[in-house]
């Protein structure tokens, strides 16, 4: 059964329960990266989230630190082959 019940009103949108929205005051949401890195690993240990996924997000976060530099070789310092071409001409021998 799942931790949040939402009701579908007659227009669509989903309302939270008033036992919810009080509990939402209560205990704050994460303010930073660290605070909510530091929630999701207590979601792991508590079996909400596998380890897999833990590590995905993660990685999501270290990718959003990056640059396209950081990642990509540019061209220029790129060694090709011409796929087009027969192996021999460009596999050592």
């Amino acid at each position: 059964m799942p931790e949040h019940s939402y009701d579908v009103r007659t227009d669509g949108k989903t309302h939270r329960s008033l036992f919810e929205r009080l509990t939402a005051l209560i205990s704050p949401e994460p303010e930073n990266r660290a605070e909510l890195l530091e929630v999701l690993h207590d979601a792991h240990e508590r079996n909400l989230i596998d380890a897999d996924a833990l590590s995905m997000i993660e990685g999501v976060f270290q990718v959003s630190d990056l640059s396209a530099r950081d990642i990509m070789v540019p061209r220029s310092q790129m060694d090709v082959i011409d796929i087009s071409r027969p192996i021999e001409d460009w596999m050592p021998q």
